[in-house]
């Protein structure tokens, strides 16, 4: 195993894009079987599925930082790989 663990950290900023293929897919199924009587349905959902993951873009997707471990990164920072 390489040591690359599946983590809330590493998954961070994977978890927008997850929830817009997840509510595409209820989207879609939504759609099919609500029948072409609610459409207005779909937008009104659509719309709220795309302000969601734009929130969870805004506060859980955001990188806090970044690891910098090659030679030329530590060379300018006084404590290595941080």
């Amino acid at each position: 195993m390489n040591g690359a663990a599946l983590t809330l950290d590493t998954l961070r900023p994977a978890i927008p894009e997850i929830a817009l293929s997840l509510a595409i897919c209820a989207l879609l199924l939504f759609d099919v079987f609500a029948g072409p009587g609610r459409r207005q349905l779909t937008a009104m959902f659509t719309l709220l599925a795309l302000a969601l993951c734009a929130w969870l873009t805004a506060t859980i997707g955001a990188v806090q930082s970044a690891r910098c471990c090659s030679t030329a990164c530590m060379s300018r920072t006084a404590s290595g790989c941080s």
